[in-house]
């Protein structure tokens, strides 16, 4: 049943024009829709994708959490470092273009 309802909006998406034409499948980011709804825009999902980071991102019981785990198993120091600036380069200065 998996199977053909996948089927059915592989169809069903292109055909209501909620999947953007020219996308590259290849090239794609986290940062922008690549599917709509009749709902909601690529506008819309864009900015709510922008407020999922914030929320995340901004949540000082996330970073609480990471760093609580961190100093348990100091082995992943290096990658939680990593992350982290990640995180704000991402954020701060690249306005969350090709974050994943």
């Amino acid at each position: 049943m998996e199977i053909r309802n996948s089927l059915v909006f592989k169809d069903f998406a292109p055909k209501k024009g909620w999947i953007k034409e020219a996308i590259s499948w290849r090239e794609m980011y986290q940062h922008e829709a690549a599917m709509r709804t009749d709902e909601l825009s690529y506008e819309d999902l864009n900015k709510a994708r922008k407020m999922a980071y914030r929320a995340l991102y901004f949540n000082p019981k996330w970073w609480l959490q990471n760093i609580r785990h961190t100093l348990r198993h100091p082995e992943d120091f290096p990658l939680a470092t990593k992350y982290a600036v990640k995180i704000v380069k991402n954020y701060v200065f690249h306005k969350m273009t090709h974050a994943h």
